[in-house]
């Protein structure tokens, strides 16, 4: 899941440096990944995890920025968007990503490496869709 935040990190770095042009086509590169990262963490990750986390309640805050996020993933895959409008929803986006990265990196993953769940088991399970799906 780590490995996923550096990637889509990554690729807003390289969308902020980048010229009007290449915005486009790496605004789709994100929205790829942050999609895929989000089935990962929705269909397997936060299930498997849910009844051994202390705070279940962080992984309904963490639904629920998956929701906002995917709106707004919609939003900047299905238009055309000017670029200036472009920019502005991935500035956006790119916030609400790093918050949510952050809580999820700071109050999740450390409660999960104590929480005795099985993470080899989880691991291997979150390998085998992501490359299902690409």
């Amino acid at each position: 899941m780590i490995a996923g935040h550096r990637e889509v990190e990554a690729l807003f770095e390289q969308f902020e440096a980048a010229t009007p042009e290449r915005q486009m086509p790496l605004s789709r590169l994100i929205c790829k990944a942050l999609n895929r990262h989000i089935i990962l963490e929705n269909e397997l990750f936060y299930p498997a995890i849910r009844d051994s986390l202390d705070q279940p309640d962080l992984l309904e805050v963490a639904a629920v920025e998956h929701e906002v996020a995917a709106v707004l993933v919609r939003c900047i895959s299905e238009d055309d968007l000017p670029a200036a409008r472009l920019r502005a929803m991935m500035d956006v986006l790119r916030t609400h990503i790093a918050h949510h990265v952050e809580n999820e990196e700071r109050q999740i993953f450390r409660r999960v490496r104590t929480s005795g769940a099985n993470l080899e088991r989880i691991g291997e399970e979150l390998r085998a869709r992501a490359t299902v799906l690409g």
